[in-house]
C-alpha cells in the first residue's frame, strides 16, 4: 500500500480543512449526568486571538441515552418548547429549535432529565481563506514548495480513493472536476444537489483533486482521486457545527476515505467531536487546518484523534513549527 502512504503525504500538505475548533467542546454546554463518548471531548478554552465563533440563535444539540423511546423524546422536547429540526442518527443527536433568548434556560432544563446524555449550544463555522480570482492561482507555487512532485513520483492516487470536500459545494459543470465527481449530498436541504452557490467549495475541491496532467486548468494534489461534494456551508460561506457533523457522518457512510473541510471556528461541540471519532474509528483520514494566528504559533487543537492538523504558508522558505 505504498501508493496510499504517498497519497496521505500529498493530502496532508493541503491546507483545506477545518480549523482548530474541532477539538474544543462548548463552554457552557450542559453535561447531563455522564460525560459523552469519547471522553476526550472535554470543555477546552477557545483559541485566543482567533475570530470568535458565535452561538447559533434558537438552536440546541441534544443527545439522548441509548434506549430512550422516540415517543418519550418527542414529549420531552415539546414540554420544554423545543421543536426538532434535524436528526443525526449515528450520534443519537437531535438538532432542535427553541425560542431565541431561552436557549440556556431550556438547555439546563433538558440537561436535568436523566434520559438526556448531553445538551449544548450549536456554534457557527465559516469558510477559510480567500478564493483567488485568477484561474491559474498564481502559478501554483505551493505544490513546488511542499515537494508534492516527489509524491507524484510514487503515486498520483487512485479513483478508488474518495476525497469528501465539506464546503459550499462544487460547480458540477467545471471541466476539471466533472469526471472526478461521485454522488454528493446537500446537508442544508437533505438533497443530492451539492451545487456550489459561493465558489469557495469549487476552489477547494480543485486544489485537492482536479483532473491533472491534461493540458487544461490546474494540477491538483491528488490527480486521480475521486471527489465527493458535501455541502455544509451556505451561499454566504457560513454554517454550523451540526451541519459539519452531519456531513462527516454522511461522507463516512458513503465511502469517503479522506475528509477535507475548508472551514473554521473557535468553538466546537461534542457533537462535532463525536462525528470525528465516528469517522476516524472507521478508517477515514480527516485533515484539519489550523488557521494562521498573530503572533504566529500553532494553536492548541485538543481531543481530535485522527484529525491531521496543517498550517497555512507563504511563498517564502519553510519555517520550523513554533
Amino acid at each position: 500500500m505504498e501508493w496510499l502512504a504517498g497519497l496521505a503525504k500529498a493530502v496532508v500538505q493541503v491546507a483545506i480543512a477545518i480549523g482548530s475548533m474541532i477539538g474544543s467542546a462548548v463552554p457552557g454546554a450542559v453535561p447531563a449526568h455522564a460525560p459523552v463518548t469519547p471522553s476526550s471531548a472535554a470543555v477546552v478554552a477557545a483559541v485566543a486571538s482567533s475570530p470568535s465563533s458565535k452561538a447559533v440563535p434558537g438552536q440546541l444539540l441534544v443527545r439522548y441515552r441509548d434506549g430512550v423511546q422516540a415517543a418519550a423524546v418527542d414529549a420531552l422536547e415539546k414540554s420544554h418548547g423545543a421543536a426538532r429540526k434535524a436528526e443525526i442518527r449515528a450520534l443519537r443527536l437531535h438538532v432542535v429549535s427553541v425560542p431565541t433568548g431561552d436557549e440556556d434556560a431550556i438547555a439546563l432544563a433538558l440537561g436535568s432529565d436523566a434520559r438526556v446524555e448531553i445538551v449544548e449550544r450549536d456554534f457557527a463555522v465559516t469558510s477559510t481563506g480567500t478564493t483567488p480570482n485568477d484561474y491559474w492561482w498564481p502559478n501554483e507555487w505551493s505544490e513546488v514548495k511542499t515537494r508534492t512532485n516527489l509524491a507524484w513520483d510514487m503515486t498520483q492516487g487512485s479513483s478508488s480513493i474518495v476525497i469528501a470536500s465539506l464546503d459550499t459545494g462544487v460547480d458540477l459543470t467545471q471541466p476539471d472536476l466533472q469526471a472526478k465527481l461521485v454522488a454528493g449530498y446537500n446537508v442544508l436541504n437533505g438533497s443530492s444537489d451539492a451545487t456550489d452557490d459561493n465558489g469557495h467549495g469549487t476552489w477547494a475541491a480543485g486544489v485537492a483533486a482536479a483532473a491533472s496532467n491534461n493540458s487544461i486548468g490546474v494540477a491538483s494534489y491528488c490527480w486521480r482521486c475521486s471527489l465527493m461534494p458535501v455541502k455544509v456551508l451556505g451561499a454566504d460561506g457560513t454554517g454550523t457545527t451540526a451541519n459539519v457533523a452531519s456531513g462527516i457522518i454522511w461522507a463516512t457512510d458513503h465511502g469517503a476515505r479522506v475528509i477535507s473541510m475548508s472551514l473554521s471556528g473557535t468553538t466546537g461541540t461534542s457533537a462535532l467531536q463525536s462525528a470525528v471519532y465516528y469517522a476516524h474509528s472507521r478508517g477515514v483520514v480527516l485533515v484539519a487546518a489550523a488557521p494562521r494566528l498573530i503572533p504566529p504559533r500553532i494553536p492548541r487543537c485538543s481531543a481530535s484523534p485522527g484529525a491531521i492538523r496543517t498550517m497555512p504558508s507563504t511563498r517564502g522558505p519553510p519555517t520550523a513549527p513554533g
